[in-house]
């Protein structure tokens, strides 16, 4: 085709144009309707110029659209042009006129003349698809008669103008371009954009008075010119006006303060789509999926969409709910708490219980398959309620497995749900060396090993023979892969920080192995990774350990078993394993130095072997079950054993000494071992001997004197009895006080009192008092005999065994007695030990001790006469409490009155096979001729009765008994008379001041009482109870039955224990 051919079509299609516009002048009948078509004298006509087709149609579409356009911008717009030849089949929708008059006029006129709308569509439409069809066709025509080469000349001059775009950008990005400046609006016919400069802050009340001033000035000669007044989210300090000029904009801003007038730019036409472009944030929620909340009290909780109204923009989720268990409701509450209260803290969340709901007083309701609780619908624990949509966060969602846990019934249902999973949700964060496989595409299955990565692209070596460079893919193409045998560490979720070895790989689910607890963990493959490293088991605020004794409170103990990311699982002393937060552990416990008997009395500690014997732990009959581990901690009474048979909580549990065995130690023949302990060598540890008696222990009775009673005499084995040696001295030795030697130097457990547990060394002995060094604290104390016992023996410290070794000749004949006795000086050179204060326990009175008369009325029975004794001076009474305070020398022993030989004499156990040996004469004391029976010292203990249950009264007085919900009696000695008697349950106790507050179901209201004020009251069969002293002190549970004075209770942890009655305090049941 030549140039000049193409101008003539060009002067061909304007002399077409210029005929058709003096038509148009010259005809005032005539109206246009739509492209192609003209109404005359009441006629619908159209037009079709076939002459006009030739293989040129497409340039000369492009040349008239020029030209057409050129006579635009001189023509008037009034009416419309008729279009001739192929402009009759080009639809033009940016030609739109803007004669809103000329517009109305012709539908009336359209309507005048009975025309049908819905006539008149179908034809337009019928004329739009003959159109594409004749193009269709022209196209094929075009084409036909050409070859390759023909077709190249004809594109690269039609489009050799454009090229200049082609080498800048690809095809797409040119289509793209297209597509864009279609969109872009035309210079002459809309309005521009103009940016206006605005009060930060104040941008949507700027926007708000524009309106209104608009409004205002709309019907008055003096109208705003501006068409649009925009107000961009997220944008500040700045508003769009959409004007035609700029004038018009600063007309309208005038009188605004908020805006600057001076400062007012026009926006590029290229620039306004971008400007005013909106990216709708519509989530796409659908039945089952998982979202998260961004706010209310379930902020951050996984939820699962159970319907979506668009309607209403709500969203009805499933959810688990957080209910405030502790805070009362109902008639439960109390009178002066407000209905509504703001809770301080978040509740934790828990699946619905509706037993607890009722126990609190809380009104529930039920619905068809709901439960309504406080206007909130339940269902099979969860909770279903409406939430709008800007509250809803879709996208990130990535729930642990923990949290997909609570949402399955079943294990099954947990496995459909991972296999149904996306690969998107399934994503995570690779690291180089990871082993991957492909999850989707075309290399789906393909494994290999991450070289780099960068953000989503993952760069891989693949692992096949085929494949020898390193491919390039996408994160959300790959997940992890793990085989049987890996060592792995948890990156993520509730197990964070944990490694273990993986045993079992199923679908998106791994299962590994803890290498502290022994546990199988089910974590998601995308929250593993490859490690050689072992947990450490510390938390992540490095205060705890695993396999730490810590304090719940300040009566349960119990040992770290699990470290999470935000909570400790602690195996307590009663067997159960509960999850508290590391902010409400009291503090750790070293028991490195703790000891207890097992069942044979043996001295059992840390680190020791032992094996179950007896308890829940014990295995019945099959040695091979029998559980044998080593001692972690000992707190009280309860022994923490690890042993590898036990498969729970990494084979650490929990029971009571009694009930192991020393692995190793041999069953004791208790008295039998007492007495061969007795006549043996004594404890060359024991207390020093006196200076002043040539390092020889001092006969009984001179402890409390100052001075040397007998020279170089040698010292008596026996307790309390000087065979075959006549006293010498400066007072009667009827007086003197006697010293149990057997048991100085031996250790002890206490088994009563505040100290109960504690290990120590005897320093010192008499029949009733012991002075014992604490192991502890290395502190030397003051304990009552009946309240210890010898470690390893068995037989309790208050028992005096003189009875058993009173025959002639006893141990002691020997000189020396033991091997260690020739030793001088035995223990080094103490001067002095004892005896150096002067005077000793008011020596300087008179008569100081033997002028007593008489001391002692020899032949009475009983042997106490009256409250008064002259033989108990100085007057310190023997107390039931542990004397903390007092010096370790002198030894400060009231001279008993207890001393006498009793009548009738004594009776031996028939278990040590012999009879009573009588003793020598004036052995015990000098005065008596004959033989005097004998007793053994164990009936004169203190006020509490041995083993029995009934509590010393000092413990009742101390309080160490009363806790909260617990009921008591009030004293006679209780300051009001009305209550003396009376029951009550204690509210609140105050261990400072030493007293609690009790209700009064007499008076019903509180008051306060002391605890020497109140007495525990004795529970009934089917009450709760308290065990409050004895070894089992502290667990409480249901009295099922009482047999005479054995209870027997069920722990709340479903065990029995039997207990003394006496040792029970009744509790509220709740």
């Amino acid at each position: 085709m030549s140039d000049s051919g193409e101008s003539g079509d060009e002067q061909r299609d304007q002399d077409e144009v210029e005929d058709f516009v003096d038509s148009q002048e010259k005809s005032d009948d005539e109206r246009p309707e739509s492209d192609g078509e003209v109404v005359k004298n009441g006629r619908k006509r159209k037009h079709f110029d076939e002459d006009e087709e030739d293989e040129d149609e497409e340039e000369d579409d492009d040349d008239d659209d020029d030209d057409e356009d050129g006579h635009h911008s001189k023509k008037s717009k009034k009416r419309k042009k008729r279009r001739t030849g192929v402009h009759q089949f080009i639809l033009d929708d940016v030609e739109v006129d803007e004669d809103e008059e000329e517009e109305d006029g012709f539908e009336e006129d359209g309507d005048e003349m009975g025309i049908d709308p819905r006539e008149r569509e179908e034809a337009e439409r019928m004329m739009k698809e003959q159109d594409e069809r004749n193009r269709e066709g022209r196209r094929r025509d075009l084409f036909s008669g050409m070859n390759e080469d023909q077709i190249e000349d004809y594109f690269k001059k039609k489009y050799a103008n454009q090229s200049s775009y082609a080498s800048v950008m690809d095809d797409e990005t040119a289509l793209d371009d297209i597509s864009r400046h279609s969109l872009l609006p035309s210079t002459n016919k809309d309005p521009n954009l103009w940016i206006v400069k605005c009060r930060l802050g104040e941008e949507k009340l700027v926007a708000l008075q524009l309106m209104r001033k608009f409004i205002a000035y709309e019907n008055t000669d003096n109208s705003l010119q501006i068409k649009s007044v925009v107000v961009k989210e997220g944008l500040k300090g700045m508003i769009y006006i959409e004007a035609f000029k700029q004038s018009h904009v600063a007309t309208a801003i005038t009188g605004v303060s908020a805006l600057n007038q001076f400062r007012i730019a026009m926006v590029p036409i290229k620039e306004m789509c971008d400007t005013l472009k909106v990216a709708k944030d519509i989530p796409s929620l659908k039945n089952g999926m998982y979202v998260r909340l961004r706010r209310t009290m379930y902020r951050d909780d996984l939820a699962q969409v159970d319907w979506v109204d668009v309607a209403h923009n709500k969203v009805y989720l499933k959810l688990v709910p957080r209910i405030d268990y502790t805070r009362m409701r109902g008639a439960l509450r109390a009178p002066d708490e407000p209905r509504f209260v703001k809770m301080k803290r978040r509740p934790q969340a828990r699946l619905f219980d509706i037993e607890r709901i009722k126990e609190i007083g809380g009104d529930v309701s039920t619905d068809g398959d709901f439960v309504t609780f406080e206007g909130n619908q339940y269902r099979r624990g969860f909770l279903y309620k409406w939430f709008p949509l800007n509250i809803i966060q879709v996208d990130g969602v990535k729930p642990s497995l923990s949290e997909l846990e609570k949402f399955q019934e079943t294990s099954d249902d947990l496995k459909k749900e991972l296999e149904g999973m996306k690969v998107k949700d399934l994503s995570c964060i690779f690291s180089p060396g990871d082993y991957v496989e492909v999850a989707d595409g075309e290399l789906v299955n393909l494994r290999g090993r991450v070289q780099s990565v960068d953000g989503e692209k993952i760069v891989m070596l693949p692992d096949h023979e085929d494949l020898k460079e390193p491919l390039t893919l996408n994160a959300c193409e790959l997940r992890k892969f793990f085989k049987t045998g890996d060592h792995v560490k948890v990156i993520n979720g509730r197990y964070e920080g944990d490694t273990g070895l993986i045993v079992r790989v199923e679908d998106n689910l791994v299962i590994l192995l803890s290498d502290l607890t022994m546990h199988e963990l089910k974590v998601l493959p995308r929250d593993v990774q490859l490690c050689a490293d072992v947990t450490t088991g510390v938390d992540s605020l490095g205060q705890f350990q695993y396999q730490d004794l810590v304090m719940l409170d300040q009566q349960t103990a119990g040992v770290i078993v699990r470290l999470e990311r935000e909570y400790l699982e602690v195996l307590n002393m009663h067997g159960k394993v509960v999850r508290v937060k590391p902010q409400a552990i009291h503090g750790k416990k070293d028991t490195r130095f703790a000891q207890a008997l097992d069942s044979q009395q043996n001295s059992i500690q840390v680190k020791d072997t032992v094996k179950v014997v007896d308890g829940p732990y014990a295995s019945r009959g099959d040695a091979e079950d029998e559980k044998q581990g080593e001692i972690k901690h000992i707190y009280r009474s309860y022994a923490f054993v690890m042993s590898r048979k036990h498969m729970e909580n990494g084979g650490l549990f929990v029971c009571k000494p009694r009930h192991l065995l020393l692995v190793g130690s041999k069953a004791n023949t208790k008295i039998g071992d007492f007495i061969v302990k007795g006549l043996a060598t004594p404890d060359p540890f024991s207390s020093p001997r006196h200076v002043e008696l040539g390092g020889q222990t001092p006969r009984p009775g001179n402890m409390s004197s100052g001075r040397s009673i007998r020279g170089g005499a040698t010292p008596s084995q026996h307790e309390g009895s000087s065979v075959g040696v006549p006293s010498t001295g400066g007072f009667d030795s009827q007086n003197r006080v006697r010293r149990d030697n057997q048991i100085i130097g031996k250790s002890v457990r206490i088994t009563q009192g505040p100290l109960k547990g504690y290990f120590g060394i005897v320093k010192d002995a008499t029949e009733q008092t012991a002075r014992v060094e604490l192991h502890s604290n290395c502190k030397t104390i003051s304990v009552d005999r009946s309240r210890i016992m010898i470690v390893g023996d068995g037989i309790p410290g208050g028992t005096f065994i003189g009875g058993f070794l009173g025959r002639t000749p006893s141990g002691d004949s020997r000189t020396p007695m033991y091997s260690g006795g020739g030793k001088t000086p035995m223990y080094g050179a103490q001067t002095p030990m004892y005896g150096s204060q002067t005077p000793m326990h008011e020596g300087g009175r008179t008569p100081h001790y033997g002028a007593l008369t008489p001391s002692y009325d020899g032949g009475r029975t009983p042997v106490h006469s009256s409250a008064w004794d002259p033989s108990t001076t100085p007057a310190h009474p023997i107390s039931d409490d542990i004397h903390y305070d007092e010096p370790s020398s002198p030894f400060n022993v009231p001279t008993p009155g207890a001393m006498n030989p009793h009548t009738p004499g004594y009776n031996p156990d028939s278990s040590l096979g012999q009879s009573y040996a009588p003793m020598t004469p004036g052995g015990m004391y000098a005065d008596y001729a004959a033989p005097s029976p004998f007793s053994d010292g164990r009936s004169n203990t203190s006020g509490a009765v041995t083993g029995s249950g009934a509590i010393p009264q000092h413990v009742l007085n101390s309080g160490e008994w009363v806790s909260v919900d617990m009921m008591v009696r009030f004293r006679d000695s209780y300051d009001d008379d009305e209550l003396k008697g009376q029951e009550g349950t204690v509210k609140n106790v105050d261990n400072v001041e030493g007293r609690c507050s009790i209700y009064s179901f007499e008076l019903d209201r509180e008051v306060m009482a002391y605890f020497d004020q109140i007495l525990p009251v004795k529970p009934q069969q089917g009450d709760r109870a308290k065990i409050i002293y004895g070894d089992d002190i502290g667990i409480s549970g249901t009295l099922v039955s009482v047999d005479n004075t054995e209870a027997v209770v069920k722990t709340d942890n479903n065990d029995i224990v039997l207990s003394h009655i006496e040792s029970l305090c009744r509790m509220e049941n709740l």
